[in-house]
């Protein structure tokens, strides 16, 4: 995700974009699974929380790494991690969906 620069001086939280936001049917607003494919009546849903009142809790790590004397190109020693984490609330609270529903096309001939 990529995060919005404010103004200096305000008082807002920081925004953050995130382009795999969960998909909503509009009629029913019940989500689309993860992964599902989005059908007919489907849209894209924001998603909104109070960073205050979630927690991140940190799994497993592991390392990659590749030593010089296996880089005759570079001759460098690489070292990389990937951790993983979740993030959750703490309550069923300060969250929220909006699902944007838009308006059916007039019918023809009015």
């Amino acid at each position: 995700g990529a995060k919005l620069h404010l103004p200096d001086g305000n008082n807002l939280p920081a925004v953050f974009l995130h382009y795999d936001c969960p998909y909503y049917t509009v009629a029913t607003l019940a989500k689309v699974a993860y992964g599902a494919v989005p059908g007919a009546g489907a849209t894209q849903a924001s998603i909104a929380f109070n960073p205050v009142r979630m927690m991140k809790a940190n799994g497993s790590m592991k390392t990659y790494s590749s030593e010089a004397k296996d880089d005759p190109t570079m001759q460098e020693t690489l070292i990389s991690f990937r951790a993983y984490s979740i993030c959750l609330p703490l309550k069923n609270e300060a969250m929220g969906v909006i699902v944007r529903a838009f308006p059916p096309p007039p019918a023809s001939g009015s």
